[in-house]
């Protein structure tokens, strides 16, 4: 006849192996966010805006469609205390989506909050966003071509792809 108690230790290993269970699974819940959640900006259909002029009286303006900055990643760059980011995802008018890596933050003169950096994968780039709150401005070079953001107000902003070769003369 078998003993229907079971030895202490078997008791002990079966409970160290739920335990070990349990933080795998907890672990795997607390795991670093996908990347997606390091976009800057969200890309939103285009609706009207009032005092906008359309695209054909700025010739200079390939493309230009309205963007939504994410508060979350806002507020992330503009905290200078904190550590560098991680790479952000620009999504751009041309269906590509680079990851700017962040160089440098400063507090600029107005109070916003300066970033530089560059462009992963892309060649002879550079980016300069500048922060204040929920407005963000700022340009990205990529080779040739040049992205400018721009805020109409505190909610409105609008990514542009410029031919800097037809920019009016100042």
């Amino acid at each position: 006849m078998r003993d229907t108690h079971s030895d202490p230790s078997e008791q002990r290993s079966g409970s160290l192996w739920c335990a070990l269970g349990l933080l795998i699974v907890c672990g795997l819940g607390m795991a670093a966010r996908p990347a997606d959640d390091h976009r800057l900006w969200d890309l939103k259909p285009d609706v009207p805006i009032p005092d906008v002029q359309p695209a054909r009286d700025k010739p200079w303006v390939l493309r230009e469609q309205t963007i939504v900055p994410r508060d979350a990643t806002l507020a992330l760059l503009q905290n200078i205390k904190e550590p560098l980011p991680p790479p952000l995802i620009l999504d751009l008018l041309d269906g590509t989506s680079p990851t700017l890596t962040v160089r440098a933050r400063a507090v600029g003169g107005t109070g916003s909050v300066v970033v530089t950096g560059w462009l992963n994968g892309e060649p002879a780039n550079e980016a300069s966003l500048s922060i204040k709150q929920r407005i963000l401005v700022g340009t990205l070079r990529v080779g040739t071509r040049l992205w400018v953001v721009k805020s109409s107000d505190g909610n409105t902003h609008r990514l542009m792809e410029i031919d800097p070769e037809k920019l009016p003369k100042d």
